[in-house]
């Protein structure tokens, strides 16, 4: 299944990439890692939509937001933690 939820509300992508950008230059393995796998994630999602593989894709988006809530703690707002949970 895939979910495409709108919440309404905005946020300053510009705090959340510092933070992200600080982690980074100050040599976090665990961002780090976390970059090196979204590029590894990148070649997966185009393979999968290439084979028209939709299980596979949506488990290459899944890794991608897990990653992206690894490198920004901030990235999810509590409302859609909650949505995801009760989908899943």
């Amino acid at each position: 299944h895939l979910m495409h939820a709108f919440t309404g509300k905005t946020r300053l992508a510009r705090g959340l990439l510092e933070g992200v950008l600080r982690r980074w230059h100050g040599g976090s393995e665990e961002v780090v890692a976390a970059l090196d796998e979204l590029v590894v994630g990148a070649h997966a999602m185009a393979a999968a939509l290439e084979a028209a593989d939709i299980a596979r894709a949506g488990a290459c988006l899944d890794r991608y937001w897990q990653l992206k809530r690894l490198l920004c703690l901030d990235a999810e707002p509590p409302a859609v933690s909650r949505m995801l949970a009760r989908a899943r």
